[in-house]
């Protein structure tokens, strides 16, 4: 844990005072050894779930060890700093290389090593524009599970 500066309290629920913490930064890596880095410029701690930090402007990577970099943003995110689970929601985007995928809402989880983009999902290549309800990233071997909420509904691709 690192970055906890500028501290004040805000009223929560039942009197209990919730902790707001600026420019904060939790740091992790993975059995394999790659960093997971995320940083918020504000956070509130909730005294009654003290592992639970509701993220505003948080930025996000992963750092392989090949030193291969994916870059996840949002406007917001609800953070486990024991788990590292993390959902990022509003503005959801993450940049890999050449590819750019967008979404509502992404779904972090750490120990699964597993993204999973959700609502009104976009991804975009060098040549390729793609449209779905979901994505499943296996972040460690990189596999792609493309998929639909209804199972009417179509994975839309288009040739640039």
């Amino acid at each position: 844990k690192e970055g906890k500066e500028g501290k004040e309290g805000k009223e929560g629920k039942e009197g209990k005072e919730d902790s707001i913490i600026y420019n904060l930064s939790y740091k992790k890596f993975d059995i394999q050894g790659n960093i997971y880095l995320i940083e918020a410029l504000k956070g509130i701690m909730q005294d009654n779930e003290p592992n639970i930090i509701i993220m505003n402007k948080v930025k996000a990577s992963i750092t392989y060890l090949n030193n291969e970099k994916l870059l996840i943003s949002s406007k917001n995110a609800i953070f486990n700093n024991k788990s590292f689970e993390t959902r990022f929601f509003d503005g959801v985007e993450l940049r890999y290389q050449d590819q750019k995928l967008t979404s509502d809402s992404l779904d972090f989880l750490f120990d699964k090593n597993i993204a999973i983009f959700k609502d009104n999902v976009r991804y975009e290549n060098l040549n390729t524009k793609m449209f779905s309800d979901k994505i499943t990233i296996n972040l460690l071997t990189k596999e792609i599970e493309i998929t639909s909420k209804n199972n009417s509904d179509k994975v839309r691709i288009e040739k640039k």
